[in-house]
């Protein structure tokens, strides 16, 4: 406890004391409202003294509207001068050629890692590397990784309580239905495991 400087004190001797030499802040847009409107400006002050006062080099990752946490001060700006931008990952067209584009067998290949280290399998129906299975992955995701690790979490706790052995294609529609329950609600959107999806792609993000 104790008031802003009082922390910012101590956090100033911890990063001395640790030799600490890099601090990542995630979910940084959590700073900022949708509208792109600075809520906490002491974040950003903050974070200006900390690299003033320690030289820590300071990551921050976040949706787009991160940046507005450093448009305000041209100070704080010059101190992250190195946007790096990552794009969802995209489905592509097929050309009828029969040649998976590059950008789909990335999102495939993320599929396999997941598979690969899921602590309860997928059923034998929920083959990822098919392009059929792989497109409803894609759906819900929308080509961004944490739609997607939302999904499967929400889909191993499934598991765990129903005690089931592996995940199964009902464990994914249920999973979904619970994970986007207000998307679902609104009609914003339906299961890919459900009778109704029509096999059309995601709106985009």
């Amino acid at each position: 406890s104790g008031d802003r400087e009082e922390l910012q004190n101590r956090l100033s001797v911890l990063i001395r004391a640790c030799g600490t030499r890099t601090i990542i802040v995630d979910e940084a847009q959590r700073a900022v409202d949708r509208d792109g409107v600075l809520r906490r400006y002491d974040i950003a002050e903050a974070l200006k003294d900390i690299n003033s006062s320690n030289g820590t080099t300071i990551l921050l990752f976040g949706m787009g509207r991160t940046r507005y946490l450093l448009d305000h001060d041209s100070q704080i700006w010059r101190r992250f001068e190195n946007e790096v931008v990552i794009p969802p990952f995209e489905w592509g067209q097929d050309d009828g050629s029969g040649v998976i584009p590059e950008c789909r067998q990335c999102f495939n290949s993320l599929l396999v890692t997941y598979r690969d280290n899921m602590p309860i399998p997928f059923a034998a129906s929920v083959d990822v590397e098919d392009q059929d299975v792989a497109q409803r992955f894609f759906y819900v995701s929308r080509g961004v990784l944490g739609l997607l690790r939302t999904l499967l979490l929400r889909a191993v706790k499934i598991a765990l309580q129903q005690q089931s052995p592996e995940i199964t294609e009902a464990i994914l529609n249920e999973a979904y239905d619970l994970a986007f329950h207000q998307d679902v609600h609104a009609g914003a959107g339906v299961s890919p495991w459900a009778p109704l999806w029509s096999r059309r792609m995601p709106p985009p993000c």
